[in-house]
């Protein structure tokens, strides 16, 4: 059974991983499965059944910035503490870009350059000290939300380059986002995927799941074709 509500826009995925959509980013922009190399784990054996996983997935946060001075993690320890809230940065694709700079990442803004601390995001730390942590995680698309959240749930981003416009598959005909193949050609592309993912995955296993997103831009089943529910 499916299952979609409104509510929140921001987190980190717990019980197995604890882990923030930051600025390290993979160049490709999608890669069809059969390019995609998998790594062999050993499957363990929990001593407790897992009744839950819960993912929260967080906004314009880096590692350092959130966890750099968590103990024993492989972070930065020297950035200044972050203080007042400021004016929001830009954060789309292009700007990425230009502050990765060719691989020297370079050209990031001093104002970003912030860490928080234990007594700042208690409860963030909190799930990291009860849960896995996740230090050398970077964000999969070199590009802005959209993307990252539908490569959340279905490890890829079916091409979408641009967030998505409110409606995703509900949009209307001629709404098409900037998009981009593995190659890095861009082509206009209708906001809909049929690309596997982890709701359709949970559906046809019959094991129920929920999504909350406060804005449609962070809502990655709305741009999955015939698996939303």
């Amino acid at each position: 059974m499916g299952g979609y509500m409104r509510t929140i826009k921001r987190g980190f995925i717990i019980v197995a991983l604890l882990a923030i959509v930051g600025l390290g980013v993979w160049h490709q922009i999608s890669l069809p499965p059969s390019h995609v190399s998998a790594s062999i784990y050993r499957k363990g054996t929990a001593t407790t059944a897992i009744n839950h996983a819960v993912f929260i997935m967080m906004e314009n946060h880096t590692f350092d910035n959130m966890f750099g001075r968590f103990p024993g993690a492989n972070g930065v320890t020297n950035m200044p503490r972050a203080g007042d809230p400021t004016e929001d940065y830009n954060h789309d694709g292009p700007s990425l870009f230009a502050a990765m700079d060719g691989g020297k990442m370079d050209e990031f803004p001093d104002r970003g350059h912030i860490q928080y601390t234990q007594s700042d995001i208690p409860n963030y730390w909190s799930y990291a000290q009860q849960f896995g942590l996740s230090d050398n995680f970077f964000t999969s698309m070199a590009t802005n939300s959209a993307a990252n959240h539908i490569a959340m749930v279905a490890a890829q981003n079916g091409g979408i380059f641009a967030s998505t416009p409110e409606n995703g598959c509900n949009s209307v005909q001629n709404d098409l986002m900037d998009s981009k193949v593995a190659s890095g050609k861009a082509f206009w592309g209708y906001p809909c995927y049929s690309i596997n993912n982890l709701p359709h995955e949970l559906d046809t296993a019959g094991i129920s799941w929920k999504y909350y997103s406060e804005e449609n831009i962070w809502n990655a089943p709305i741009l999955l074709k015939s698996d939303y529910k």
